[in-house]
């Protein structure tokens, strides 16, 4: 799921297919994780683990053919990559073998069926892929009672993202009605598959255009500096991205508030909460110039029905007084996205090699925190006869970044504050989730009222000091 607007798209940016008999190529992120995933291939962290509950008489055959339809229309599913000569070469399969196992937990009592399916699932998610063998997604099924079950996937970040999972669902409902009914489904012909925006991004990316976006960002990111977050742990000297996620949810007059306040001020709830907890974290590093991290979707048109790894990781810096107003500051913050959007044909990895940050193992180059707000609630998988719980995007045990916060804005609901556990300790990480809903309660309660003046800011401030939570 998109965290920001869509910007308008233009025919140039149409992606087509790529002329026969063109090689096909690795994107340009996917090229950064294939070369993470050399350095650590025993690692899951670039993992993408969902899960749907389904109650119902489920066909477990027709479900398990649907699947590999999926996989069989999104070429990105059933790709490899080989490395002769130590070059990642994307290969798609023609041919392919794929199982759906059960996992059939009615013989425990019915007490222990559901810290079963959780080990389950904890496995599954964190095992890696290897790369040059593997398909790009791995599913499997567990039964917990005569009609309930557990649909678990997990597919690498090259080939599978959060919006992903919309299409992924649409495609795999029509293909298990049509297994179950007998009948044709529905869907129309793909036109284009991910080599096609691989080959598409990389024609792109050269000449003026690239010139460009390497002059806009390295004026942004100039002396940016690096964010001074009070730890309660010593920082190893390698980033370790072990992790895990405290969930939590927006009350809804709280919500409900914001998206007034929001409106109100002509802008929308990504750049709002954007906005909200940059005052929060220099609540906590007294910083005024910072640098997010925060995805946003490739300036491109083709591609809405197509399975991938699209999104590109924008880094926002922002800087502000803590005498501005709110609605002050959420203007800034808007422009810093707009222009960010603007120039986000560059990517991620490209942008590191043009800024040159100082190396430093122990932390992310050039942010060091993430921000989301998807816009739209997670999907559920509506297949015919079933019903389904909206999907749950898991936890594998690991962080890439020191924090990461999530908001789903449109409910409230699946909000998380990620974190690397060598850095946290599990109840500072508690207080900075209801520090934070406090501040932002203040923040859209006075609006227009120097943000130095909120006591919920003050008391962010002091909370910096354990003893004085």
């Amino acid at each position: 799921m998109s965290s920001t607007p869509q910007p308008a798209v233009h025919d140039h940016r149409l992606v087509v297919p790529r002329p026969a008999g063109q090689a096909r190529v690795l994107s340009i992120g996917q090229l950064r994780l294939w070369y993470l995933a050399q350095l650590a291939p025993a690692s899951g962290v670039y993992n993408v683990p969902m899960a749907s509950r389904l109650t119902g008489p489920l066909n477990v055959t027709a479900l398990e053919r649907a699947l590999q339809q999926v996989i069989e229309r999104h070429e990105v599913l059933r790709t490899v990559i080989l490395a002769p000569g130590g070059k990642p070469v994307p290969v798609a399969l023609k041919k392919f073998s794929f199982k759906l196992p059960l996992h059939d937990l009615r013989h425990l009592p019915e007490p222990e069926r559901e810290a079963a399916a959780h080990a389950i699932q904890l496995e599954e998610s964190a095992r890696p892929f290897d790369l040059a063998r593997d398909l790009m997604l791995r599913c499997c099924l567990i039964q917990l009672a005569e009609e309930r079950w557990v649909l678990h996937h997990v597919a690498p970040h090259l080939a599978f993202e959060g919006s992903s999972t919309g299409i992924f669902f649409r495609d795999l409902a029509a293909f298990y009605q049509a297994e179950t009914t007998g009948t044709t489904h529905s869907l129309p012909p793909l036109t284009v598959q991910y080599a096609d925006f691989a080959a598409w991004q990389h024609a792109l990316l050269q000449g003026e255009l690239l010139e460009k976006l390497n002059s806009y960002w390295r004026r942004q990111l100039e002396g940016a500096a690096q964010m001074a977050l009070p730890v309660d742990l010593p920082r190893p000297p390698v980033h370790t991205a072990r992790g895990t996620r405290y969930p939590f949810q927006l009350p809804p007059q709280l919500l409900a508030q914001a998206h007034q306040v929001f409106r109100d001020c002509g802008t929308t709830p990504y750049r709002g909460l954007a906005a909200a907890f940059c005052v929060f974290l220099y609540g906590l590093t007294g910083q005024t110039d910072l640098s997010l991290g925060s995805p946003a979707f490739p300036r491109c048109s083709g591609v809405d029905d197509v399975i991938g790894f699209f999104v590109n990781t924008l880094v926002l810096r922002v800087r502000f007084s803590p005498q501005d107003s709110f609605r002050a500051l959420m203007k800034n913050v808007s422009l810093v996205i707009r222009d960010a959007i603007r120039n986000s044909d560059l990517t991620f990895d490209r942008l590191v090699e043009v800024v040159r940050p100082p190396r430093d193992p122990s932390r992310t180059p050039l942010f060091q925190v993430n921000f989301r707000a998807p816009a739209e609630p997670y999907p559920t998988l509506a297949l015919p006869g079933i019903q389904a719980e909206r999907v749950e995007y898991l936890d594998n045990g690991t962080s890439k970044f020191d924090l990461a916060l999530e908001m789903e804005s449109s409910a409230g609901e699946a909000c998380y504050l990620e974190y690397c556990v060598d850095l946290w300790r599990p109840e500072t990480i508690a207080w900075m989730v209801t520090a934070f809903q406090h501040l932002l309660a203040e923040l859209l309660g006075e609006p227009d009222l120097p943000m130095a003046q909120l006591p919920a800011l003050r008391s962010v401030q002091a909370g910096r000091d354990p003893q004085a939570r």
